[in-house]
């Protein structure tokens, strides 16, 4: 099995709003890009899981694992 690695662009840090838009609407994060055989998706520091709506609109089928931790966790 080939694995393929693909590049993830970071936002810098703006408001929810701000994010939202460029998450979800300039894919910022290049999800467009992938596969659409992709099965499994993991986001690690998933924050508030943006990342994770715009990849399940790109990927239906797809098992998305979010983790995030918070300081108060610790």
């Amino acid at each position: 099995m080939q694995k393929k690695q693909y590049q993830v662009n970071v936002p810098s840090q703006k408001s929810i709003e701000g994010e939202f838009i460029e998450v979800l609407l300039n894919d910022c994060y290049g999800v467009e890009q992938f596969s659409q055989l992709l099965k499994t998706i993991i986001d690690i520091g998933a924050n508030v899981g943006l990342f994770p709506i715009a990849a399940t609109n790109r990927f239906p089928p797809t098992v998305i694992h979010i983790v995030s931790v918070w300081i108060g966790m610790i």
